[in-house]
C-alpha cells in the first residue's frame, strides 16, 4: 500500500531536468513511498539502478510453467519469457529501462534493450531471453537477473496538482482532458478505464499472442537446430546403412573376384597345358633319342676297344726275339 498515493503523479522532488536518472536515493524514496519497485531490498540497490531477479514462473513455447525445482533450463539457443520477482509501480513523470545484467549477458544470454516501462504501468514484466549458446543455461529463482534505471518525463500539466486520486487522473487522461504542453493532450498508460481496473491482473505475454492467433513463439534457432539435429542423425542413419551395403557389395565383389581369378587360372591352363604336354612329348622323344645315340656310342667305344686291344697285342707278339738251335753258352 503506498503511504503517498499523490507522489504517482505529483513529484516528491520538484521540477526535475528531464531524462535525469534517478539515483539510488531518488529509487529509495519512491520504492518506500509508492512501491515503486516491490518488494524493494536494499541491497539490490546500485548507485543509478535496482537489480531485479527472476521470478517464480515463465513462459516456454506458449507454455506458462512454475518453478517447481527453483530454476529455469534455457536450451541451446532457446527461448523463454521470464516473469520479474518484483513488481512496479510507475508515477506518471517516471519511465523505466531495463537491460540484461552484465554477468548475463557474458554468459551467452540476450534480451531486446530496446524496451522500457511506460508511466503509469503497474505489476510485473515479462522479459524474452535468448541463450545464444551451445550448452544449456541456468536462471535460479532469486537470481539477479536485469538492471532498470528509472528516468523523469518532461513535466505534468500544472493541473494535476488539483489531482485527488490515481482514479481521477487515469479518468481525465482517458477522455483526452488531461491538457498539457501547447493545449496538447497528455496520454496516459490505460487506454479505457476498464483496462485500468483489471491493472492488477498478471500482464502475461498471452495479452499480446493472444491478438494474433495461430502463432507460435518458439526460437527459430532452436528450431533450425533442432531440425539440423533431425537431418544429422537421418544422415547417420543413411551413412550407416550406405555402409552395411558398401560392405555387402564389397564382400560380393571380392567373391566374383575370387571367381574371376579361378576362371582365368582355368582358362590359362586350358590354353598352356596342351602346350606343356605338347613341349613334354618332345622333349621325350629327345631324350630317347640322346639315350639311343649315347647307347651306340658306347657300343662303338667298347668295339674300338677291342680292337685297340688286340693290335696292342700283336705288335708285344712281333717284338720279342727268336732263340737259335746250335748256339753254346760261352765259358766265362
Amino acid at each position: 500500500m503506498a503511504r503517498h498515493e499523490e507522489y504517482l503523479w505529483r513529484d516528491p522532488f520538484g521540477p526535475s531536468v528531464s531524462g535525469a536518472v534517478l539515483l539510488s536515493d531518488h529509487i529509495h524514496y519512491l520504492a518506500d513511498e509508492i512501491g515503486l519497485v516491490d518488494p524493494f531490498k536494499e541491497k539490490h540497490l546500485r548507485p543509478a539502478a535496482y537489480d531485479v531477479r527472476v521470478g517464480n514462473c515463465y513462459y516456454v513455447d506458449d507454455e506458462k510453467r512454475e518453478l517447481g525445482d527453483n530454476w529455469i533450463e534455457i536450451p541451446p539457443n532457446g527461448l523463454v519469457y521470464v516473469r520479474t520477482m518484483e513488481k512496479f509501480n510507475i508515477p506518471y513523470y517516471l519511465v523505466a529501462r531495463y537491460s540484461l545484467r552484465v554477468q548475463q549477458v557474458y554468459r551467452g544470454l540476450l534480451i531486446d534493450n530496446g524496451l522500457h516501462i511506460d508511466p503509469g504501468y503497474s505489476g510485473y514484466i515479462w522479459i524474452p531471453v535468448h541463450n545464444f549458446t551451445t550448452q544449456t543455461r541456468i536462471l535460479l529463482q532469486g537470481e539477479e537477473f536485469i538492471s532498470v534505471e528509472f528516468n523523469r518525463t518532461t513535466p505534468l500539466p500544472a493541473c494535476v496538482s488539483a489531482i485527488k486520486s490515481e482514479d481521477e487522473l487515469v479518468t481525465l487522461g482517458v477522455q483526452s482532458l488531461l491538457v498539457g504542453a501547447h493545449s496538447r493532450t497528455v496520454k496516459v498508460f490505460y487506454r479505457d478505464l476498464d483496462r485500468y481496473k483489471r491493472r492488477k491482473e498478471d500482464f502475461t505475454p498471452r495479452f499480446f499472442w493472444d491478438k494474433n492467433p495461430g502463432e507460435l513463439h518458439k526460437s527459430g534457432t532452436l528450431a533450425t537446430g533442432q531440425r539440423l539435429d533431425g537431418i544429422s542423425e537421418e544422415v547417420k542413419a543413411a551413412v550407416g546403412a550406405l555402409n552395411v551395403e558398401v560392405a555387402h557389395q564389397l564382400e560380393h565383389l571380392r567373391n566374383l573376384g575370387f571367381l574371376a581369378v579361378l576362371g582365368l587360372v582355368v582358362a590359362l591352363l586350358a590354353v598352356l597345358l596342351p602346350i606343356l604336354y605338347a613341349e613334354y612329348g618332345k622333349s621325350r622323344e629327345v631324350e630317347a633319342q640322346q639315350g639311343a645315340e649315347i647307347r651306340d656310342l658306347r657300343e662303338l667305344l667298347q668295339e674300338q676297344g677291342k680292337r685297340l686291344e688286340a693290335i696292342t697285342a700283336r705288335q708285344q707278339t712281333s717284338a720279342m726275339p727268336a732263340a737259335s738251335p746250335g748256339t753254346r753258352r760261352a765259358r766265362p
